[in-house]
C-alpha cells in the first residue's frame, strides 16, 4: 500500500511541535555556563522571569543615560508602553535624567561605572552601591531595583542587595545587541524566543528607536502586553535550571 506524503501538513506538525519545544530562557551561551555554577541560594535572590500563562513581558534597556536613550524613550512615549532602564550612575547628570523621569517608567541602578562584581569583595562592592545610591537620592530616584553589569550573580552581591533592601533583576531573553549590529537579527532574537512572563534584555546604545518600534508592534500583534516590572514582580520568578 503506498501512502501519499502531505508536505504541508508535515510542516504544520512541525510548527506546532517547535511551539511547545520552544525554550524559555534564551541566553548567551557562556552565561548559560556562569549560571550553571550558581547556588540556588544565589540565583533565588535575582528576578529572571514572571511564571505565568499570561503573555505579559518586560522591556529592559541597560547602560543608560544616553542620546540615543533619549530616542528609545520617544517610541516607548508614542505607543504607550512601559519599560524600566537600568542606569550607570556616574553618566547621571541634571539634563540627561529629564527623559526618564516618567510615569511609564521604572529606573534601577547598573553599578556606578560598570565594574564587575566578581572582581570586587563585599567592602567594595558595597562602596560602589553607596555611591550609586548617592546619585539617584541627589537627582530624586527612588528605586528598589538593581541590575548588575554582566549579570553577575554572588553572595557578596546577594549580601548588599539585601543590606539596601534592594530587588535584584536578571533577564530570561537576551536579544544579544551588545553583540550584534545587525538590526533583524536583534528583532528575530527577541520575536522568536519570547514566551509568556520574559524579561527581556536590551541596551539603549545597542538597540536602534526604529528595531524597538518593530519590536513593539511584533509582540502587540502576537497577543503580547508590554507591562511596567511592578507588575511583572506580582508573579514568582522562574530560574534558568
Amino acid at each position: 500500500m503506498k501512502f501519499k506524503i502531505d508536505l504541508s501538513l508535515i510542516l504544520l506538525i512541525l510548527i506546532v511541535i517547535s511551539g511547545y519545544c520552544k525554550e524559555e530562557f534564551f541566553l548567551y551561551p557562556k552565561y548559560k555556563e556562569y549560571l550553571k555554577k550558581k547556588d540556588i541560594t544565589v540565583l533565588e535572590n535575582f528576578f529572571f522571569k514572571a511564571d505565568t500563562k499570561k503573555k505579559i513581558v518586560v522591556l529592559s534597556f541597560d547602560d543608560g543615560p544616553s542620546k540615543n536613550g533619549h530616542d528609545l524613550i520617544q517610541i516607548l512615549t508614542k505607543y504607550k508602553v512601559p519599560a524600566v532602564f537600568f542606569l550607570i550612575t556616574k553618566k547621571i547628570n541634571r539634563y540627561n535624567i529629564v527623559p526618564y523621569k516618567s510615569s511609564l517608567f521604572s529606573l534601577g541602578i547598573h553599578t556606578y561605572n560598570h565594574l564587575n562584581y566578581d572582581k570586587l569583595t563585599y567592602k567594595e562592592i558595597n562602596t560602589d552601591m553607596e555611591k550609586s545610591l548617592q546619585i539617584f537620592k541627589k537627582f530624586k530616584i527612588q528605586t528598589y531595583y538593581f541590575r548588575p553589569a554582566y549579570g553577575v550573580a554572588n553572595k557578596n552581591l546577594v549580601n548588599v542587595l539585601h543590606h539596601y533592601s534592594l530587588k535584584g533583576i536578571l533577564w530570561s531573553l537576551d536579544s544579544l545587541d551588545w553583540k550584534i549590529s545587525n538590526q533583524k537579527e536583534i528583532i528575530n532574537n527577541v520575536i522568536r524566543n519570547v514566551s509568556p512572563g520574559s524579561v527581556i534584555l536590551m541596551h539603549e546604545t545597542r538597540t536602534k528607536p526604529q528595531t524597538l518600534e518593530i519590536i513593539i508592534k511584533k509582540l502587540q500583534k502576537e497577543g503580547y502586553e508590554i507591562v511596567s516590572l511592578q507588575q511583572l514582580l506580582n508573579y514568582p520568578s522562574k530560574y534558568p535550571f
